[in-house]
């Protein structure tokens, strides 16, 4: 499975309560002692969310963040 690096742009691959599949966001924090935990900016959501590496997806159409 794919790591991710801060700025990054993702997609979810699953839906969580308010957060449908195929949200894009950004990750903004990598939990380096949690086996492939973030910390992700979704696009139009105040509140960050943690997610697990199996739960996201690279967006591949999408630019990173500050690019």
């Amino acid at each position: 499975m794919e790591r991710f690096r801060e700025g990054q742009r993702v997609r979810t691959r699953v839906a969580k309560p308010g957060l449908p599949a195929g949200t894009i966001g950004t990750i903004r924090r990598v939990f380096r002692m949690t086996a492939g935990g973030y910390e992700v900016a979704f696009d139009g959501r105040p509140q960050l969310v943690i997610m697990y590496r199996g739960e996201l997806e690279p967006a591949e159409d999408e630019q990173e963040a500050g690019a």
